[in-house]
C-alpha cells in the first residue's frame, strides 16, 4: 500500500493533483504544478504551447497537431515569424522588406519588381 502522493510499483511514481499533459511527468506528489514538461510545453499541467525562441513581430505560440509553432500575422513567416512576406511575392532576385514593401535590384519597379 503507497503512501497518499504515490502510486505504481514501489511507489516511486509521485501523483499530482493536476494531471500532467503531452507528455510530462509528475515529480511531486499531492501538487498543482508539479509537471516537468516536454520542450514546446508548459504551464502548471504541460497544456500550454510554448515556442523555443519565441515568435516575433505579434507571432502567437499555438499547438498544431500536438506541435509548438508560431502563428505569424499577416506580412510575416518563419519558424518565428522572423522574415518578412509580401504579398504579391518579390520578383527579379529582389528582397522582401516589412509593411509588404520590395526591394527592387537596379532596373525594376513596381509593387513586385
Amino acid at each position: 500500500i503507497c503512501c497518499s502522493g504515490f502510486t505504481g510499483e514501489n511507489c516511486m511514481q509521485a501523483v499530482c493533483q493536476t494531471q500532467c499533459r503531452n507528455g510530462g511527468l509528475c515529480t511531486g506528489p499531492n501538487k498543482w504544478d508539479a509537471c516537468s514538461c516536454d520542450p514546446g510545453w508548459g504551464g502548471k499541467d504541460c497544456n500550454e504551447a510554448t515556442c523555443g525562441d519565441g515568435c516575433m513581430h505579434g507571432g502567437v505560440c499555438v499547438s498544431v497537431d500536438g506541435q509548438a509553432i508560431c502563428q505569424c500575422l499577416p506580412g510575416w513567416k518563419g519558424a518565428s515569424c522572423e522574415q518578412a512576406h509580401c504579398d504579391p511575392e518579390c520578383k527579379k532576385g529582389s528582397r522582401c522588406e516589412p509593411h509588404n514593401v520590395c526591394v527592387c535590384p537596379k532596373g525594376f519597379t513596381g509593387a513586385d519588381c
